[in-house]
């Protein structure tokens, strides 16, 4: 005579795994709405940063200078300007500045000029490189992080440093260890 099934009991036709994976997934889907009221930051938002993208992190903070550095030099035209912004004829309100807005001025455009050669160097460094996974472009893939990074610790520094008119030889030589940067990326890629 054969058993009556009982309701709370698996059915002969599920096994013993299945409902062991049923088990599991009623507890995955138990806890994700207990923990549903207060979302994660990963569900929303997947940043990785890997030493590959160095360079670029580098290159949009030497952009973000480039921009930002604007902003002393509104605030010159502004203190030297008796409060006013001259913004039909600006360059010509900045040519009179003297003191912090003159240093601000000075730094912002030097902004632009070390954006262009580092800009240009890890642009062709990075073409070089290509997906290429030889010691030789290993080297200088390492090459460029350290020497991305060495740029924008200089070029954060002098970005304070001339606008508030500290002394002028540390200047130059926090600039030229920017440059130095530049000029090590430019030897890596001619003997490369």
């Amino acid at each position: 005579m054969p058993k009556k099934q009982d309701s709370t009991s698996t059915p002969p036709s599920v096994s013993a795994t299945s409902t062991a994976s049923t088990v599991e997934a009623k507890k995955v889907k138990d806890q994700s709405s207990s923990s549903s009221a207060r979302p994660k930051m990963n569900e929303y938002v997947n940043v990785s940063i890997t030493v590959a993208n160095i360079p670029y992190i580098a290159l949009l903070i030497a952009f973000a200078y480039t921009m930002t550095s604007k902003l002393p030099v509104i605030l010159g035209q502004i203190i030297e300007g008796n409060g006013k912004l001259d913004n039909s004829t600006p360059r010509e309100q900045q040519a009179r500045m003297t003191g912090f807005g003159s240093r601000a001025d000075g730094a912002h455009k030097n902004a632009f000029e070390a954006l262009t050669g580092f800009g240009i160097i890890v642009a062709v460094t990075l073409f070089r490189i290509g997906s290429n996974t030889d010691a030789r472009s290993l080297e200088l893939a390492a090459s460029l992080v350290k020497e991305s990074i060495f740029f924008v610790i200089a070029r954060t520094i002098f970005q304070v440093w001339y606008p508030l008119g500290l002394p002028s030889f540390v200047r130059t030589i926090i600039w030229a260890f920017g440059w130095m940067s530049v000029l090590q990326l430019y030897i890596n890629n001619a003997t490369f």
